[in-house]
């Protein structure tokens, strides 16, 4: 926080050019209104920007995972920040202790309850985790059995996302993403040609969906991967899947 405060200067040293940290702290796009203050929000390159009352603030939330949660808030203008960590995933606790902080510092009290309305944010952004875990957390009672593995097991791509594989794995089917497929996910079976796989580490217990398309070989022919913004790959013929 001293370092950008002080403008990448820190401890007397400038340990970054003033002018190498300004493009991310400048607006570069709007996004949607915010829920809770209902100012527009800016982006830069790494910080969420905020003309607030009490001055132009960047900020940012990280470490949105099972048991963490972070908050930084700096007021470059009166040279003060505050940075939360916490283990208090998922709530608005951390953002709820720096709006509160900085109601503090130049009002004497808080504004109003950020707790309350933080944890709202949260429990709303938290509602499309919440669906999944209702519709895909447990199979149903009238499953039918998956086809033999090796009618999924491929090559699937896309123009836009390239290429994965489905793997089988012993008794499972494991997909793999990324060059070289390094980044594997394990895939449950949950009814027919429907898999799941727990692919956000920030809702850990929320499965999503994978959907094959079945063509009259009795071979997978699509693969429609919910995690990925739902997009649909087509299976690529062995002659020419890349190495």
């Amino acid at each position: 926080m001293r370092l950008q405060l002080g403008d990448g200067m820190f401890e007397g040293r400038q340990v970054i050019k003033a002018d190498a940290l300004e493009p991310t702290h400048t607006p570069v796009v709007m996004s949607e209104q915010d829920q809770i203050t209902h100012r527009h929000k800016f982006y830069g390159l790494g910080w969420g920007i905020d003309y607030a009352p009490h001055g132009t603030t960047w900020r940012h939330s990280g470490a949105f995972n099972n048991g963490a949660r972070t908050q930084v808030m700096l007021i470059p203008a009166s040279r003060i920040g505050i940075f939360v960590l916490t283990n208090a995933f998922p709530t608005g606790f951390p953002e709820a202790i720096a709006d509160s902080f900085f109601d503090i510092v130049f009002d004497g009290a808080p504004s109003r309850d950020w707790i309350a309305a933080w944890n709202g944010h949260f429990a709303a952004m938290l509602d499309p985790a919440n669906d999944l875990i209702t519709q895909y957390g447990k199979p149903p009672k009238d499953a039918s059995p998956a086809l033999p593995l090796a009618a999924y097991a491929g090559t699937y791509a896309n123009d836009y996302l390239g290429q994965v594989r489905v793997v089988a794995d012993g008794a499972d089917l494991m997909l793999a993403l990324g060059a070289g497929g390094k980044i594997t996910h394990r895939l449950t079976h949950f009814d027919r040609d429907t898999f799941t796989m727990r692919a956000f580490p920030e809702w850990p217990d929320a499965p999503s969906p994978l959907v094959f398309g079945i063509g009259e070989n009795k071979k997978a022919t699509t693969l429609t991967i919910n995690w990925l913004n739902e997009i649909t790959l087509r299976r690529v013929p062995d002659t020419e899947t890349s190495s």
